[in-house]
């Protein structure tokens, strides 16, 4: 009998034990699930919050260049016929004002320009023009001289070109102009202006390389997670976490040329959803890459961070759950 009583103890035990591994290996099983779904979703929110901070400066530039092009657009009057260089230099001083307010408004930027279409006074020896250059001291100032007829045509000027090609508006890539900035790279956003059928010109502003890659820089993630910064063709604009050099080595590669395109992961759900995240191996280990394509511009901002940080948490709940099942069975 006493046998009899032990067995079944035993067997109840077991069923008990049996019980509890189940429902342990349930209730880790769904909690498992919601700590990576709350870690997708943390990681998506950091890529959505470090897009913002470029979003609000690229809309503030778009707002500016949008200003300078409906200043032109009030003042400007056309007759082939009797259009003068006298009649162009008015319209350069109309709109000056507007130039140096564009100028002023926005971050980051190092000068505001309005450049008039040649074509429109073809005997003139200068290019008619109102610009406004930050200097030394961080002051903008006028330049009458800024860019000569011999800087325009034959691909010399991708700001005054793209955006008459493109029938509307430009964003470039990093590109030198020392002309505008000796010292480094710059970002080109312009505007052709049209009145009726008529091309007067070109308006836009040039941005500080420097400006996105020291915010990229300082965008801190997890312990040893970064971002970099792609244009609106996915190429590399800011890939800062292996240092400068490398960064010049990659400026401008599309995502195929990346660690042997474990990037290209992402491009799809970029052109497609132009948000997301997901686990790729990149660089040799499992990383969470959350992306966030700017509405103002199409640049998107890629955060990287290795795996392990992410789910860091979620492995410490792991453990307190082993620890509870095997307090249980001891």
């Amino acid at each position: 009998m006493r046998k009899v009583s032990y067995k079944i103890a035993v067997s109840i035990v077991g069923v008990v034990l049996l019980v509890s591994l189940v429902l342990t290996g349930f209730s880790l099983s769904a909690t498992t699930n919601f700590m990576e779904e709350d870690a997708y979703e943390i990681m998506q929110l950091e890529a959505t919050n470090k897009a913002l901070v470029f979003d609000k400066t690229v809309r503030r530039v778009k707002t500016a260049v949008g200003g300078m092009k409906s200043e032109v657009i009030k003042n400007f009057t056309y007759d082939p016929a009797t259009f003068t260089e006298a009649d162009a230099q008015v319209l350069v001083d109309q709109v000056t004002k507007s130039v140096y307010l564009a100028a002023e408004s926005a971050s980051g930027n190092v000068n505001a320009y309005f450049v008039l279409n040649p074509d429109l006074v073809p005997n003139a020896t200068d290019l008619y023009q109102a610009v406004y250059l930050l200097d030394p001291n961080d002051e903008y100032l006028a330049v009458s001289n800024q860019y000569s007829l011999s800087d325009l045509g034959q691909g010399k000027s991708p700001w005054y070109d793209q955006p008459i090609a493109l029938e509307g508006s430009y964003w470039s890539g990093a590109y030198v102009n020392p002309k505008v900035n000796q010292s480094g790279r710059i970002l080109t956003y312009s505007k052709r202006v049209m009145v009726d059928d008529v091309l007067v010109g070109v308006v836009g502003m040039d941005l500080n390389y420097s400006y996105f890659s020291d915010v990229i820089q300082d965008m801190q993630l997890y312990t040893s997670g970064y971002a970099i910064l792609l244009d609106e063709d996915r190429k590399v604009l800011v890939d800062l976490h292996r240092g400068t050099t490398v960064n010049d080595q990659v400026l401008g590669l599309p995502l195929t040329l990346l660690d042997q395109g474990n990037l290209d992961q992402i491009s799809k759900g970029i052109e497609d959803l132009g948000e997301g995240v997901k686990q790729i191996f990149y660089e040799n280990e499992m990383k969470v890459v959350g992306y966030k394509t700017m509405d103002a511009n199409g640049f998107t901002i890629v955060i990287i961070v290795p795996e392990d940080e992410v789910f860091a948490k979620l492995a410490r709940v792991q453990s307190i759950f082993l620890m509870i099942t095997l307090g249980g069975l001891a």
